[in-house]
């Protein structure tokens, strides 16, 4: 007898079909690695661009209420301060840092409260001669 030695078409079949879903699997996989990796580095790049903008306003010492935006690094930024309603003598800043990824717009938010900057009233004295 001649028994010749190997595998059957359906057993090539079945292992390719195997391989087929494990690679699509592992496509999956790495197409949600990657969109990943650019939202952190869209939420990164906001970040920077919010806290950069936050210190440089409040390191020219604001003085009273105003609104502000730009655009840096491609993020688009819109910095708003105002009175805080439930304190006296704070700003109330708010920052928001827009940026565009696969999937749509997002935005971060960075909000703080800062002293109001405004010098003290003196009083003159007139010296007497």
């Amino acid at each position: 007898m001649n028994r010749q030695r190997g595998f059957t078409l359906l057993e090539v079949m079945v292992a390719v079909s195997i391989l087929a879903v494990a690679l699509t699997a592992i496509g999956g996989a790495l197409g949600m690695v990657v969109r990943s990796t650019a939202l952190a580095s869209g939420y990164e790049r906001a970040r920077t661009v919010a806290e950069n903008e936050l210190a440089l306003f409040l390191a020219g010492r604001p003085e009273r209420p105003t609104t502000k935006s730009g655009v840096d690094n491609g993020v688009r930024w819109a910095l708003r301060a105002e009175e805080d309603a439930e304190v006296d003598g704070l700003l109330r800043v708010v920052i928001e840092a827009r940026f565009f990824v696969a999937g749509g717009d997002r935005s971060l938010v960075i909000e703080t409260r800062e002293t109001s900057r405004a010098l003290p009233e003196t009083e003159t004295r007139k010296e007497s001669s």
